[in-house]
């Protein structure tokens, strides 16, 4: 007779063997449970970190590349000391826009621009480092459709805000606004606003010197907008006006004129501060 069976219930039912198995149980939870608390750990909170670590990187690398094309720094005035008069072509409008003023940066309108600063982003700093991805959250999330490569170039047009490289982004805008057929780029109309020079072309009472009364005679002599005035020379300025009496300011006018249809409106408020500074106004500057 076969007793296997029962040579395997006497071994199941051996009270030493249960010890033995329950303690190489416990040995071997105790074992799993060190290493989890010295190296499982430890190995994760390296793991995290160095995925950290990488999305730093890849964030730091997409900012290089934005930068890649912003090109030398200029040697722009930060402020305007005195309200002193500077060459146009350096465009020092670092003096002149706040870093929390988008008002310039082409393709930024109030409704993206409203929807970036309830997500913190109030200056050209934030808008120039927050992650592209990040950034389509937050419009997407405003319920705004957008083109990536419009994103793309506000971050350019802050990088070049923050740069002082105004020229960079004035040649950029005059790109941008050729298709539209418009004459003055987002840039430009910016600054005519902070200085308080209106977008009217026939408006001459932006011109030192000129009120409505005189600009109505000028426009009934034929001298309409600011062209006209600046193709008028002096001699005929002086003609029209009866030889210019009670006009200090009428040798000015077509210089004048003529920065306003170069849109060189620094230097047309630089040089009406001059003329009204002065009783006897260098008109050769």
């Amino acid at each position: 007779m076969d007793n296997s069976p029962f040579l395997f219930l006497n071994v199941m039912q051996d009270p030493c063997l249960w010890r033995s198995i329950v303690a190489s149980t416990g040995a071997f939870l105790l074992g799993a449970g060190l290493f989890w608390v010295l190296f499982a750990q430890t190995w994760l909170r390296e793991w995290k970190q160095a995925k950290a670590k990488i999305a730093q990187l890849e964030e730091t690398l997409e900012n290089l590349k934005r930068q890649k094309s912003v090109g030398e720094r200029l040697p722009f005035t930060k402020h305007l000391p005195g309200r002193k008069a500077v060459k146009s072509d350096q465009l020092p409008y670092g003096g002149l826009f706040t870093p929390s003023n988008f008002q310039f940066i082409a393709g930024l309108d109030e409704h993206f621009l409203r929807a970036m600063k309830s997500k913190g982003i109030n200056e050209w700093k934030d808008l120039a480092n927050i992650p592209l991805q990040e950034l389509e959250v937050v419009l997407e999330t405003a319920g705004l459709s957008f083109d990536r490569s419009k994103l793309e170039s506000w971050q350019q047009q802050a990088i070049w805000a923050i740069t002082d490289n105004w020229q960079a982004l004035d040649a950029f805008q005059r790109n941008w606004i050729i298709p539209s057929g418009d004459v003055r780029t987002p840039l430009e109309r910016a600054v005519m606003n902070l200085l308080g020079f209106p977008d009217d072309p026939q408006n001459l009472c932006i011109f030192a010197g000129i009120n409505p009364d005189i600009q109505g005679l000028l426009q009934q002599a034929g001298l309409r907008s600011w062209q006209d005035l600046a193709a008028a020379d002096t001699s005929r300025l002086l003609e029209l006006l009866n030889g210019g009496e009670g006009y200090p300011f009428l040798p000015t006018w077509s210089k004048q004129a003529q920065l306003a249809l170069e849109g060189k409106w620094l230097d047309l408020n630089n040089y009406q501060d001059q003329l009204q500074q002065s009783a006897d106004p260098d008109v050769s500057h």
